[in-house]
């Protein structure tokens, strides 16, 4: 019973973290279509931090790519947790492969994250760094 309400927290854990995630990678890195979901608020950080093209072309690069390589980060959760669940008795190997598969999932996501931000952050100068923290 303990090791279903843990897994139930952490999967709920890993849910909530993508959500942020993607909701916030939307918002702030323009993939949204014109001025939706977002855009608007890109188009305004471009202009309140005085980028370059160059900067901005970079950044938008950085994204894509960061989108790309995290893009399948949820795989098949329905099904992979229908077969964890569908037994009679309840599996706990195969329910441990599957959160320690997620978790690793998720801390992959997390490193490509930090890396897309360590290469923003080497891209701005300290002048926008300092304007940044103030928006």
């Amino acid at each position: 019973m303990i090791f279903l309400q843990v897994f139930l927290a952490i999967l709920a854990a890993f849910l909530l973290m993508r959500f942020i995630f993607w909701r916030r990678m939307r918002r702030y890195a323009g993939w949204g279509r014109g001025h939706g979901r977002g855009g608007r608020h890109v188009f305004r950080l471009y202009w309140e931090l005085g980028l370059t093209p160059t900067q901005k072309r970079e950044i938008r690069q950085i994204f894509r790519e960061l989108r790309a390589s995290v893009g399948d980060l949820r795989g098949d959760l329905p099904h992979e947790l229908g077969v964890v669940m569908s037994g009679d008795a309840f599996d706990r190997v195969s329910a441990e492969r599957f959160t320690d598969d997620r978790l690793a999932r998720l801390a992959d996501a997390k490193a490509k994250f930090l890396a897309a931000l360590e290469r923003v952050h080497a891209l701005l100068t300290p002048e926008q760094r300092a304007h940044f923290a103030t928006l």
